[in-house]
């Protein structure tokens, strides 16, 4: 059970999508980028629910150009 950190406005852009073989299987692997104004309580070890989807945030980066945002790097496979 993953406990709720916040709810937030965020911009989702979609980067690639990619099909794999994952135990025989095809497997959809979605990279996204999720802006969302900066937090403290975010790191690689959350997950974020976006449209009925979660996704794993395998980065956190600082937004160069506003340093009031933030970009999480997420991947989801299905």
């Amino acid at each position: 059970s993953w406990p709720d950190i916040a709810t937030v406005w965020a911009d989702v852009l979609f980067q690639s999508g990619a099909e794999v073989m994952r135990a025989g299987a095809d497997t959809a692997i979605v990279k996204c980028s999720i802006r969302i104004r900066a937090r403290a309580d975010l790191d690689t070890g959350v997950r974020v629910l976006f449209q009925s989807k979660v996704y794993d945030v395998k980065s956190a980066l600082p937004d160069n150009s506003d340093r009031r945002f933030i970009f999480l790097v997420c991947e989801s496979t299905s």
